[in-house]
């Protein structure tokens, strides 16, 4: 048997114990706050703690998710749902945001913190960060081959772990860069309120439902995967009922173990016409994309009913050995699970029997009898000196009080020192935007207002080509690729920049951040690095971030409270990226050839958003409208202006009403205005 971890979803108990049956090595769990499947009926904290002792009684561990971001206001609540993990004794914490990472740590230094698949770590130089930063486990992007998956295992430490996801619903977006549900329904899925928008009937030419993605099924490869380096595989699907779960904990079991696994079962109780392995095997293409259909629905009838009988029993998975010892006056039974030692004992008058003394082959058939317990005898040693004969109901009962015994002891195997945080002071600063950043994909379209802006962030490739053009390249910033899956490429690139005088790179991704800090550049965090906070902030500071552009999805409340040295900037004009795209719908749709990097969708109104393009390697799907929020008091330090498509007559006009804080006809301003 590989020695890899199958980790199962849980949405409430029924689940849980249905991962448990099946064979799950651990399961993972979300609070009622701060998880990012908040419409999964979750756990409470006394749940909480009866989900760990179940799990700890069968050896299987328990991870929590706190994956969501925080706001300044909601701090008290993450410090008590900190506590209630601590408290309850779970394995591991899952974590995006930053600041919960700080205050974990802080509160229960013990539990292990993995970094969750929202913070986009796609590269060697990301992971190695997350392992710097106390993560020791990393969920690797759901996007990656199984030759990326290799690559990051050989230049990480070992000590690092590396979990991947094996089955299970796709995100259209890259985890954690997903803005269009806050976007369209003011729902945020890296709050946990996804309303999965990108299921609705988004078309390109003659393609439908083009943001729609197959669910992964990368079950067949699982020790292809751990060959790889992968310790921990993870099936998603926290929404989804009990015997889903069971189908595809069972399936992942048989399939470790070598054995024909029911991939067929697992497909009739949820598909999107059927499972995809696109990422895993690098063929990102048209046969991807898939919904779910009234005949995969149909299908899932009779197939429930089979997944039920995978967990209708508990499950022996715990080996144990015994020791019965026996005297004329004292019986004496002890169980050992391999870490701690139980024993149940009964005093009495035994009887001396040569003719019917106990034997080891007869005391194993009722010691052994461990059926809706945990437990499997792994060796039974007797010691019988004085030839003792003893009844089956002795045996019995001290058979089942070292069972309950040991359950006892295994459910309290895990406890902590907490030690309740205390929030971080930081300045109180007034902000005021007073200063412009412009970021274009080309210089030409914005050389007119150049001389008017604090800073220009354009594409390295760009700075590059313009850069005998620039009168000083003071007030220049390179920006850094959202995605970037192999460095090495742009190793002699940052070396030029530094030749032309460019100190300063945007990076909105800590792979990209890292790299940048290796490379001696100072560095301006972009908003895909999701920060919401003030701990954020300070904790980005220390990594190397001179000023940061904020998440778009805050309030401009929650923004006001943003404390600390550190510049931060809003979003305030600009087709928002709504999506970052490794599978490119265009390219599924009419070839990249026909695209030529200006691909578009439509909605089912009509509407249409762009897709930009970078070099084939990923694309970006853009809000079909700008923000914009010239005509605001804007609570930072700067205002960035992101151009794309527009025409240079368009950039220059729509800066100069900016400038005088004027309106635009049509604009939105997304969650800024939310309370």
């Amino acid at each position: 048997m590989k020695n890899i971890e199958i980790l199962a979803p849980a949405g409430g108990m029924p689940q849980l114990v249905a991962a448990v049956r099946s064979g799950a090595d651990a399961v993972y769990v979300g609070l009622k706050k701060f998880s990012a499947r908040a419409s999964a009926a979750n756990f409470d904290e006394n749940e909480l703690c009866e989900a760990v002792k179940y799990c700890h009684e069968y050896g299987v561990k328990l991870h929590v998710t706190l994956n969501t971001l925080v706001y300044e206001s909601e701090y008290e609540e993450l410090f008590d749902a900190v506590r209630q993990i601590c408290s309850a004794g779970a394995d591991a914490v899952i974590v995006q945001d930053l600041a919960v990472a700080k205050y974990v740590k802080s509160a229960c230094p013990n539990i292990a913190l993995h970094a969750s698949t929202q913070m986009a770590i796609h590269n060697a130089e990301g992971a190695r960060e997350a392992f710097r930063l106390g993560f020791s486990r990393v969920v690797l992007a759901r996007e990656l081959s199984l030759e990326e998956i290799r690559k990051i295992r050989e230049n990480t430490p070992p000590e690092l772990e590396l979990e991947a996801f094996i089955h299970g619903a796709l995100c259209m977006s890259v985890s954690g860069r997903c803005e269009l549900s806050a976007m369209l329904g003011g729902r945020s899925g890296n709050r946990g309120q996804c309303a999965q928008p990108c299921r609705l009937d988004f078309s390109c030419q003659n393609m439908k439902n083009c943001l729609s993605l197959k669910d992964m099924s990368h079950i067949s490869a699982i020790n292809e995967l751990y060959g790889a380096g992968v310790c921990s595989v993870k099936i998603e699907g926290r929404m989804k009922r009990p015997e889903y779960v069971a189908a595809a904990v069972d399936a992942c079991v048989k399939a470790r173990n070598g054995e024909n696994a029911d991939l067929d079962l697992l497909k009739s109780i949820f598909s999107r016409s059927g499972f995809t392995n696109g990422y895993l095997i690098g063929k990102r293409d048209r046969d991807m994309f898939g919904i779910r259909t009234k005949e995969d629905v149909i299908s899932s009838g009779g197939a429930l009913s089979k997944a039920s009988e995978l967990y209708r029993r508990e499950k022996q998975r715990v080996l144990v050995s015994a020791k019965l010892e026996l005297s004329e006056k004292n019986v004496k039974l002890s169980f050992y699970d391999g870490e701690r030692s139980v024993s149940a004992s009964l005093d009495g008058e035994f009887v001396s029997d040569p003719e019917r003394a106990l034997t080891k082959e007869s005391a194993e058939n009722f010691i052994s009898r461990l059926g809706g317990t945990p437990y499997i005898l792994s060796e039974l040693s007797l010691e019988n000196k004085q030839i003792v004969s003893l009844g089956a109901s002795v045996l019995n009962a001290l058979r089942r009080e070292c069972a309950q015994k040991l359950g006892e002891a295994r459910k309290e195997s895990v406890n902590y020192t907490f030690f309740p945080p205390t929030r971080e002071k930081y300045e109180i600063k007034k902000r005021v935007a007073n200063d412009i950043y412009i970021r274009s994909d080309s210089f030409d379209k914005i050389s007119g207002i150049a001389d008017r802006a604090k800073k220009i962030i354009l594409p390295i490739d760009e700075i590059i080509r313009c850069a005998d053009r620039f009168d000083s390249t003071e007030k220049f910033v390179a920006e850094m690729p959202s995605l970037v899956y192999d460095f090495s490429k742009y190793a002699k690139k940052l070396e030029k920049l530094s030749e032309i005088g460019i100190k300063t790179l945007l990076c909105d991704n800590i792979g990209s951040l890292a790299y940048a800090r290796e490379k001696g550049f100072e560095i301006i965090g972009g908003f895909g690095l999701n920060i919401t906070n003030s701990d954020a902030l300070a904790q980005y500071e220390k990594m190397g971030v001179s000023e940061a552009v904020c998440s778009p999805e805050m309030p401009f409340g929650a923004v006001s409270e943003l404390y600390g040295n550190m510049r931060i900037g809003l979003f305030s004009y600009g087709y928002l990226p709504l999506m970052l795209l490794r599978a490119c719908p265009v390219r599924a749709a009419i070839g990249c050839e026909r695209c030529g990097g200006k691909g578009e969708i439509s909605d089912r109104y009509g509407i249409k958003f762009k897709v930009g393009c970078h070099k084939r390697e990923y694309g970006t799907l853009y809000n079909s409208v700008p923000h914009y929020i010239g005509d605001s008091n804007i609570p930072a330090d700067f205002a960035l202006l992101f151009f794309t498509n527009e025409s240079r007559e368009e950039i220059e006009k729509i800066f100069y009403t900016f400038v005088q804080g004027e309106k635009i006809s049509k604009r939105t301003r997304g969650l800024y205005a939310r309370t």
